[in-house]
């Protein structure tokens, strides 16, 4: 409203309390010397950069930020409070500078002239006690010989003595005020002159337990100014768009908005039209709504179609005049889902595996992707069958079963797993150690060993007892038959031609058996 537009032409501003209590004095301090409305009494950006907000040590900085939900309820307050009516951004800035759709941008730029007199640089201000000693200093640029400084306490002037010592040289202008009392506490300015002019710089002076420095910035007031205005007149104009359609691209399906803010003063008539085509309110609500709030004016386009993809005008028309706007809607196919997949990864990998032939071994991965799996030995397709089968146990759980093994199921086996990102591999060896049968001599028990020696002891005793009863010839044991064969050979007597006549062995086996049948006897 137009109290909001005089505020910024006078930089009239205030600091809530409500918006600022987490605030520290050194940023209002700042932001208050950045808004003054003569620019050569706000800061410059060398005097900005070396001002203590910016300059304290980091650990002072607190990092708790003010909560949106303050800014919010005061901003829904200062609205019930003062703004009666409703007006864009646009408007406020500049008095109006866009005017129109059908118009041009228009934008009000001011050049500073060039100061020749003396500047007053930027002083601090200052919160001391009762009892303490207190320096101002003032930075004076285009100074020259000619240059004089005079300090001021409130509309008193100053004289140098053992309460105020004042000194200055080359731009440089000091004053050190002594033995602070209650009385000391005001405004402090430092005057400077000469032949091409004269300026002032400010500071203020807090004594404690008589003002407080944070008090000097919530505690200010915006003074409201007063002035007629011909609300008749003011009321008498044509609609405006503050903010026109902007052209948009939505996907089918979707549901698009079209917004626009107006003038409402008086209230217009607005009418939406699709490729000049009026839309009528009630008509398709499934697919049209309109809405209207205290100037912002709306169309919500269901379930976009491709027939949909149009141009979109607005008319807004009241008793002074009328204007519009239009936008273009670009209706799009919706792009695929990007494929999210990621390359498959094992979790668990092959290990290599030794057995005996006839055992069952099962090979064991952990694979991550939803891949597909390709099984090989020594680089040939694996052939699946009763006694090799692959089980999926799992998420990303797959064991290989390879039952009653042989020798040849020894190899190498790999497996491959691929999806739409890629693959990955891994691989390990089955080693079947062939069994070899032992034939093993019979080993008797204890028991039959017992057996078997009571059995030979009775066959000693029974010999023993043929014996001795003449009846059974002991034969001799198997060396000794080996050695009267061996005898026999090598002196086998010569061979007589003679008729009748016996050989020596005849004649000397004739003698032992007589021998041994008379022994018998």
């Amino acid at each position: 409203n137009q109290q909001m537009i005089d505020n910024i032409s006078n930089a009239a501003y205030g600091y809530d309390d409500e918006s600022f209590k987490q605030v520290s004095v050194e940023a209002l301090d700042f932001t208050d010397r950045l808004m003054t409305k003569e620019r050569k009494h706000r800061m410059t950006a060398a005097e900005a950069l070396l001002h203590p907000w910016l300059t304290k040590p980091a650990e002072e900085i607190s990092a708790r930020a003010i909560p949106v939900g303050r800014h919010k309820r005061y901003y829904q307050a200062m609205v019930k409070k003062e703004w009666s009516t409703v007006i864009s951004a646009a408007r406020v800035a500049s008095g109006g500078s866009i005017r129109s759709q059908r118009g041009v941008f228009v934008s009000k730029v001011k050049i500073a002239p060039f100061e020749h007199g003396p500047l007053a640089g930027q002083v601090s201000h200052a919160v001391v006690n009762e009892g303490d000693n207190v320096k101002f200093i003032c930075n004076i640029e285009n100074y020259d010989s000619t240059t004089e400084v005079t300090w001021y306490c409130g509309v008193r002037q100053l004289e140098a003595g053992d309460k105020y010592e004042i000194e200055y040289e080359d731009g440089l202008a000091v004053i050190t005020i002594n033995k602070i009392t209650r009385a000391d506490d005001g405004t402090y300015r430092c005057k400077v002159v000469n032949e091409y002019g004269e300026d002032s710089a400010y500071a203020e002076l807090f004594v404690s337990g008589v003002r407080s420095y944070r008090d000097f910035f919530t505690t200010r007031v915006v003074r409201r100014t007063k002035r007629r205005v011909d609300t008749a007149r003011m009321l008498q104009k044509p609609p405006e768009f503050t903010l026109p359609l902007v052209n948009r691209t939505a996907y089918l399906g979707e549901d698009v908005r079209f917004g626009v803010t107006i003038t409402v003063h008086p209230e217009p008539r607005v009418i939406w039209h699709k490729s000049g085509q009026k839309l009528i309110p009630g008509h398709d609500d499934k697919k049209y709504t309109f809405t209207t709030d205290k100037g912002l004016y709306q169309l919500i386009i269901h379930n976009l179609e491709k027939e949909d993809d149009a141009e979109y005008s607005v008319v807004a028309r009241n008793r002074y005049g009328d204007d519009s706007c239009k936008a273009r809607l670009t209706v799009v196919p919706r792009p695929k889902p990007a494929d999210l997949t990621l390359r498959p990864m094992f979790k668990r990998l092959l290990a290599n595996i030794e057995c005996k032939e006839g055992q069952n071994v099962r090979f064991e991965i952990r694979v991550s992707g939803h891949p597909t799996l390709k099984w090989e030995k020594d680089g040939t397709p694996l052939a699946f069958g009763p006694s090799i089968e692959v089980v999926h146990e799992g998420l990303d759980y797959y064991i290989l079963h390879v039952r009653d093994t042989l020798p040849e199921d020894s190899g190498v086996y790999r497996v491959t797993a691929t999806n739409s990102a890629g693959s990955a591999s891994c691989q390990a060896t089955l080693k079947v150690e062939r069994v070899t049968h032992v034939k093993k001599e019979y080993e008797p028990s204890e028991k039959e060993k017992q057996k078997i020696a009571g059995q030979e002891e009775l066959d000693k005793k029974v010999r023993l007892a043929q014996i001795l009863a003449g009846t059974v010839v002991t034969p001799l044991p198997p060396a000794a038959v080996e050695a009267v064969r061996e005898a026999a050979t090598m002196f086998k007597p010569a061979v007589t031609t003679k008729k009748g006549e016996k050989t020596e062995a005849e004649i000397k086996k004739e003698k032992e058996e007589r021998k041994k049948r008379a022994e018998e006897k």
